[in-house]
């Protein structure tokens, strides 16, 4: 049994429809445009160049043919009607001449052999000159006023002159010709410099879609293409950062949890262990570690879009209190204490979203509870040009500060600071302050704030 073939050998009209609806790309629409545009003004001027070289051409031949006519008007005037034969008259090559009596017949030389026209208008008006069938005349009367003795006709064959004529008119058609190959290469260079640049943009823009945020635009000279570029430079920054912040959650967001759920098992634990008097008692701590995860949770998925909405200036000396109040409960679970000194009240306006610092200082926090040893103090100072928070305790830090907030991969084996801090640095960051280490024994981090208002760079006081 045979089988149909699936592809025709041709076409059928309709495929060749679509075919021709095909979208044309810019280049050829462009290059399309530019040659029609071209063609159709080297046309329009080569019609009206044909008319006037046919028109200039026409006027010099006739007056060839004058000159012609009136030279040897002249030499057979003078001989006194003596006119010998045609052949001993000396006129151009290309050009034929006839001489007619008065009567209007053919004496001598080539011509018609009656008077034409062109002749009797001659034999009354001195001079004529035009067309004939197949040859271009000139006729002049030999003789003044009553004194006239004849007619010399001077003619060229009109295919002489339409040759000369052609001749020009294929050396304009080559130049039109020319003029529009000329603007074809021209149109196909300058699209090829446009659509290298469009090239560019694809290639970014496949870059980016790919995943690679690092991907730029160059520029490119042009303004229009360059604003694209600029454009696109910022989305893929933009894009970046948000798939930054989406998978510094992925890995830190477990990892920040586990410290409350820890508390909250630790004291379910405790009660099973030693019940206190008033069950409710353990209720409300669970409740309240439940709303510290959501809020946990809440502010995590915030910041992984970036999109905090309270970017006011911060209340530091209540940010401080705050911070103390949230994790007295669960270092105390952990057997530590935490205190802070007497924040200093400052002049300082420091713009920033009060959940991302928040949530920086309860890393700093929890790393303290976690890898630090003895209390925990959280400080609050006026610096040259802003504020410094310090968060600190009596342990030791073995790694260098590089070391320390290099982002690590999240795994369950996972214990030291890196996944934590490295997101503490980075969204502290986001919000214009800076997270260092400022010493390594006994263990202090610090969370420094530019003034908004200050235009130096800051500088802790020492």
């Amino acid at each position: 049994m045979k089988h149909p073939d699936p592809k025709p050998r041709n076409p059928t009209p309709g495929s060749l429809r679509l075919r021709a609806l095909r979208p044309r790309g810019l280049k050829s629409r462009v290059l399309l445009s530019l040659v029609t545009v071209t063609v159709f003004a080297v046309t329009s001027f080569y019609l009206v160049a044909l008319r006037a070289v046919r028109s200039r051409d026409l006027h010099v031949e006739l007056l060839e043919l004058q000159t012609d006519a009136a030279s040897v008007s002249s030499r057979l005037t003078a001989t006194g009607g003596q006119w010998g034969s045609v052949e001993s008259l000396e006129t151009d090559a290309d050009h034929s001449i006839g001489l007619y009596d008065i009567t209007g017949n053919l004496v001598a030389g080539s011509g018609p052999p009656t008077a034409d026209p062109l002749v009797i208008e001659a034999q009354a008006h001195q001079v004529a000159s035009g067309r004939a069938p197949g040859e271009l005349v000139a006729a002049e009367a030999i003789g003044r006023g009553n004194d006239v003795r004849g007619v010399v006709r001077v003619t060229e064959a009109a295919s002489l002159a339409n040759a000369k004529t052609n001749r020009v008119l294929a050396f304009l058609a080559l130049f039109a010709v020319g003029l529009v190959g000329a603007s074809a290469a021209i149109g196909w260079m300058l699209m090829r410099a446009v659509t290298s640049r469009f090239e560019q943009i694809h290639r970014a823009a496949v870059g980016i879609g790919d995943g690679d945020f690092a991907m730029t635009v160059p520029p490119t000279g042009l303004a229009e293409f360059d604003r694209v570029g600029t454009a696109l430079n910022h989305t893929a920054q933009r894009l970046g950062s948000m798939v930054e912040r989406e998978r510094a959650f992925a890995a830190a967001a477990s990892h920040q949890l586990r410290t409350p759920i820890a508390s909250f098992r630790v004291a379910l634990e405790a009660e099973l262990i030693a019940p206190h008097e008033n069950p409710t008692t353990i209720v409300h701590q669970g409740l309240d570690t439940l709303d510290r995860l959501d809020g946990t949770v809440t502010t995590l998925l915030d910041l992984a879009r970036d999109a905090p909405r309270d970017r006011g200036v911060l209340d530091m000396p209540g940010i401080v209190h705050a911070l103390v109040s949230r994790w007295r409960q669960p270092a105390h679970l952990c057997r530590r204490r935490i205190g802070c000194t007497a924040p200093e009240p400052h002049l300082a306006e420091i713009h920033a979203s009060a959940a991302a610092i928040n949530h920086v200082l309860d890393v700093l926090v929890e790393n303290a509870l976690l890898h630090g040893r003895g209390d925990v103090v959280v400080a609050g100072a006026v610096v040259e040009g802003g504020y410094a928070l310090r968060v600190g305790d009596q342990g030791s830090i073995a790694s260098s500060s590089e070391d320390l907030f290099r982002k690590r991969e999240f795994d369950a084996s996972t214990t030291g600071r890196g996944i934590g801090l490295s997101l503490a640095r980075t969204l502290a960051a986001a919000e214009g302050a800076h997270l260092r280490l400022v010493r390594d024994h006994p263990t202090t981090f610090e969370l420094l704030f530019a003034d908004s208002r200050s235009a130096g760079p800051t500088e802790p006081q020492r």
